[in-house]
């Protein structure tokens, strides 16, 4: 599944053109389900989003972007418990530090505790836990030089973020997708959005493509 938003433009025109104003696309794309994972099963076993995890630079942004997937989801499914709630139950049933030894064994070696998961279900009563890294946003700026125009430059902002599901029965990754918020600006166009606004699209695009 892939979903698109594509950006508004607003542009002036007093006679000469001036300087428009753009809005980040947003993109989204689901790399991989099992077969086992579908809508039905999914609002029957119930999903748990896990604490967001941020790269450098965006740990601020980590709390309003949990709260992006929160709302996003519960407006899409009944079976759900938002991120905090997790977090309570992990704390209340001592799997803290369980998760994270099995988070760093997963990055380091791709398999992930199955008996971690099963303790997870038994602490949420969900099967499906989704796992969310927010990568740091990324700035590029590029100089192109034309003989009519000369030397002009263009710049590329933009945050991703990149999301997986684990199921506790399976004891594996049963989904895995992305989510990307770019903007680009140049001579003409200039953007007023925040990387703190291209991370709650990306929230909002990422939930999307995992629950339609």
């Amino acid at each position: 599944m892939k979903i698109i938003y594509k950006p508004l433009i607003y542009c002036c025109f007093l006679g000469l053109l001036t300087s428009c104003a753009v809005s980040s696309k947003v993109t989204s794309n689901v790399s991989y389900t099992a077969l086992s994972f579908n809508q039905s099963s999914l609002e029957a076993d119930g999903l748990a989003l896990l604490p967001i995890v941020a790269g450098s630079g965006v740990e601020g942004y980590r709390r309003p972007f949990g709260e992006a997937m929160n709302k996003t989801a519960d407006s899409l499914i009944t079976n759900f418990m938002p991120w905090n709630e997790t977090l309570d139950s992990l704390n209340n049933h001592g799997l803290v530090s369980y998760y994270n030894s099995a988070i760093r064994s997963y990055q380091d070696t791709g398999i992930i505790d199955r008996s971690i998961l099963q303790k997870m279900h038994q602490a949420t009563d969900k099967n499906y836990f989704l796992f969310v890294h927010l990568a740091p946003p990324t700035a590029e700026r590029y100089a192109t030089y034309s003989s009519f125009s000369g030397v002009s430059v263009t710049e590329t902002k933009s945050v991703s973020a990149f999301g997986i599901v684990w199921s506790s029965k399976d004891g594996d990754v049963v989904w895995e997708g992305y989510a990307v918020a770019e903007v680009t600006t140049g001579e003409f166009t200039y953007s007023n959005e925040s990387d703190m606004e291209r991370a709650v699209k990306v929230a909002r695009a990422l939930m999307t493509s995992l629950l339609r």
